[in-house]
């Protein structure tokens, strides 16, 4: 049977054996026994586990027996106490249901602690969605509003820089270098200058006629330009190369001491 906090109590199963209900039956019979969980079970059910002595007229009435049996049964063995209020009740069935109400207690206790710790642990996880939702939201606006203002200054950087360099001559192609024509102090006409731009990256004939020039081959300058056009112009596989030229020169000189 499912215990129910209205009608479930602990009894002990060999109850008939102590010497009080050995009494009892002894001189009652049987029905004197059933008398007496009869009046437990009554007991249980009632607030403070006490019922007022006046009541077993209605009782015995009730169950078909006499109060005269009931009254001996509560009285005369010892298994109930009657007290000063005219109320009797059993000591050994308020132990036990003061136990088991403990018991209820602490796990009603437990279970608000456990209900509590959930709600904290469900109310964090919201908490996180909706700062992952927020962040999202403001990476989708940044990228709907263009680049950033430092994105921007940079990017304008690097079309002024290339403006100047265009600015400063023309320019014309010889032998896979770059002529720049300018003007020295003084306004006479500057010598024309050969002068690779080597902080982007060449083209393979450009990086052949610089292997040759300096003293190299177009074979070496082949295996420099397919192995750094394959990554990108990384430098290690992870920094952006800033000066080709100068990675072709330790290029020639690891090959030449190698």
């Amino acid at each position: 049977m499912t215990a129910n906090s209205s009608h479930w109590f602990r009894h002990d199963s060999d109850a008939r054996d102590d010497c009080k209900c050995m009494l009892l039956i002894d001189r009652e019979g049987l029905e004197g026994y059933g008398i007496f969980w009869l009046l437990i079970e009554i007991l249980r059910g009632q607030d403070g586990y006490k019922y007022p002595m006046a009541m077993l007229p209605i009782l015995a009435r009730r169950y078909n027996t006499s109060p005269e049996k009931l009254r001996e049964v509560i009285t005369q063995y010892g298994l109930f106490v009657v007290r000063d209020d005219d109320t009797f009740s059993s000591e050994s069935l308020s132990k036990r249901m003061e136990g088991y109400e403990r018991m209820c207690h602490q796990k009603r206790i437990s279970a608000e602690a456990g209900g509590k710790k959930s709600a904290e642990i469900r109310l964090s996880a919201k908490k996180i969605e909706a700062r992952f939702k927020q962040g999202s939201s403001k990476v989708q606006a940044r990228s709907k509003q263009g680049p950033s203002k430092a994105q921007a200054n940079r990017i304008e950087r690097n079309r002024i820089e290339r403006n100047r360099m265009d600015s400063i001559g023309p320019k014309t192609k010889k032998g896979g270098s770059v002529v720049r024509e300018g003007v020295c102090k003084g306004g006479e006409s500057a010598a024309k200058e050969t002068q690779y731009v080597s902080s982007a990256p060449p083209s393979k004939q450009e990086t052949a006629d610089f292997f040759t020039t300096n003293g190299s081959t177009v074979e070496e300058a082949g295996k420099f330009w397919y192995h750094f056009d394959s990554n990108g112009w990384l430098v290690g596989g992870r920094t952006r190369m800033k000066s080709w030229t100068s990675a072709a020169r330790k290029w020639m000189l690891d090959s030449r001491t190698g």
